[in-house]
């Protein structure tokens, strides 16, 4: 009966983040319906912009937000994420207007 409860939670989860969240400073995270994610982000600079494109897979699982990597570039920058990570995230709060999950070293908020 728990793993029935937790399955029908992820579930209404899922349905709830799935769309287009806004990303500081400009930018775009997209989860799709299908499982897959896709992250787009610039920042400028006054030498450059800087802009990061990532794409991956997604699921909800426990009420943990879990993302892996699967593409991964980055304009004028040497930092960007590395293809094959997995983040698990605790889902803190998710309706239709906002997004928040957290890892033990960060956490990310959006709101659309």
């Amino acid at each position: 009966m728990l793993v029935t409860s937790c399955n029908r939670r992820d579930a209404k989860l899922r349905e709830k983040i799935v769309g287009t969240w806004p990303t500081p400073p400009s930018g775009t995270l997209t989860f799709l319906s299908d499982g897959s994610f896709h992250f787009r982000n610039e920042y400028v600079t006054t030498n450059a912009t800087l802009k990061w494109v990532s794409d991956g897979v997604w699921d909800v699982k426990d009420g943990f937000l879990i993302s892996t990597i699967t593409n991964s570039v980055a304009e004028n920058t040497t930092e960007k994420p590395t293809v094959g990570h997995v983040m698990h995230a605790k889902i803190n709060f998710v309706d239709e207007h906002n997004l928040s999950y957290g890892t033990e070293k960060d956490g990310h908020s959006y709101h659309r």
